[in-house]
């Protein structure tokens, strides 16, 4: 009877001390995830140029944030689909995309962003992501531009069918380790800039009849 009191015993201090460890493990503890959506109905903007140059995405919140008094975590994510103008006898290829935001972080804070983005069903673009490192105060910008025939062209189905889906998949992840105060990163909302948060620029050419040639490739322009 003793030999099983104190078994039972022991057993009660290795796991004490099993859960005092893992507690001190490098990855354990971490503060948990606080999620949001940024893009209800009505949260943000499109604007297309008419000849389908250009399709720009104006956010009214797209901001992660922490108030920086102890470790954190918080992300905030959109998805929207929005239906491309093209050019009637036209398909476009995506050129490149522009990112516009801003920062302030501390030396122990950070931010991830990540966007996924598909121009027509199946025809998925590589995933642009950044990291941003504290201690940093200001705006960002950053160009992903896409080489010639990374993606397939949108457009030129047939008559009467509807127009390729510009499908978004972004995300704005912030970390703080505590201590430093505020901390927040946004991708830019519609009364900060002009240019819009998200803007991406198409290039076109025309559809081919049945057998034809490839002709040459037109840049569009919006201005």
């Amino acid at each position: 009877m003793k030999r099983s009191v104190a078994f039972t015993g022991l057993i009660m201090v290795l796991a004490a001390a099993s859960s005092v460890a893992a507690q001190g493990r490098p990855g354990q503890g971490r503060p948990a995830v606080e999620a949001r959506s940024a893009c209800p109905t009505g949260a943000y903007s499109v604007v297309q140029s008419p000849d389908g140059s250009s399709v720009t995405v104006l956010f009214h919140d797209f901001t992660a944030e922490v108030d920086g008094s102890g470790p954190a975590r918080a992300r905030t994510t959109c998805r929207i689909q929005i239906p491309m103008a093209v050019p009637t006898g036209y398909a476009l290829s995506l050129s490149s995309v522009d990112y516009r935001g801003f920062a302030l972080l501390g030396q122990r804070q950070s931010a991830d962003i990540v966007v996924d983005y598909e121009v027509g069903r199946g025809n998925r673009a590589p995933r642009f992501q950044r990291h941003l490192q504290g201690a940093r105060e200001g705006d960002f910008a950053f160009t992903d531009r896409l080489p010639p025939g990374r993606l397939r062209q949108a457009g030129c189905g047939a008559r009467g069918a509807p127009g390729p889906i510009l499908a978004i998949d972004a995300s704005l992840t912030l970390t703080s380790a505590g201590g430093e105060g505020q901390a927040l990163v946004s991708l830019d909302t519609a009364d900060q800039t002009a240019t819009g948060a998200l803007q991406y620029r198409f290039v076109a050419r025309p559809c081919l009849p049945r057998g034809g040639r490839p002709g040459s490739v037109s840049e569009l322009t919006s201005d």
